[in-house]
């Protein structure tokens, strides 16, 4: 799980600090956040990065078209906004999620592995191999050395690095607890 808390903006942490101070149900204010973020980070999947950059295909868009981190959309779906009387946050449990966000390097060990492929050379499972009625199978026992795949950062939530939110929802976050502070609604 991919856990950030957001600082660096003084006027945010100010307005947070007043809203907790307020003495009021906060819980609406906070709820109101974390649709956002949510929202805003689903937008980056449909987009395929953080406007105004996109994010770095990857090999498998390459090769044979599709939609960066949106394969399976496991990633994707997994996204979830919560919130509390005195918190708002997105995240994912998604145990990969963190290496497409920061990007980093990923070692893989040296290994003996059975590949099955048509003459077209598309690559398939052993068991769809076998149950294929294609005449063209071709089976490739081998070994494979040991080697490291890096991956881009591909950053999906609306938070940089360092943990500070993105323009557009430090923008938000400023309105609505604005909003909150002066007239006591969400």
């Amino acid at each position: 799980m991919i856990s950030m808390t957001i600082r660096g903006d003084a006027e945010v942490q100010s307005m947070l600090k007043a809203v907790m101070a307020s003495g009021r149900d906060a819980g609406p204010v906070f709820r109101t956040l974390a649709q956002r973020l949510r929202a805003d980070t689903l937008q980056n999947f449909r987009s395929g990065g953080v406007f105004p950059q996109a994010w770095p295909k990857s090999q498998r868009v390459i090769k044979h078209g599709g939609q960066t981190l949106v394969d399976h959309a496991i990633l994707r779906n997994s996204i979830h906004g919560a919130s509390g009387p005195d918190f708002a946050k997105v995240g994912t449990d998604v145990k990969y999620a963190a290496i497409h966000q920061f990007g980093g390097d990923i070692n893989i060990p040296a290994r003996t592995q059975t590949n099955a492929f048509s003459t077209g050379g598309r690559f398939m499972s052993r068991k769809k191999a076998g149950s294929s009625k294609a005449k063209s199978i071709k089976v490739w026992t081998g070994k494979i050395g040991a080697h490291t795949i890096h991956i881009p950062a591909r950053p999906f939530l609306p938070v940089d690095a360092q943990g500070n939110l993105s323009p557009a929802m430090t923008a938000f976050t400023v309105k609505t607890l604005s909003t909150f502070l002066l007239r006591g609604v969400a």
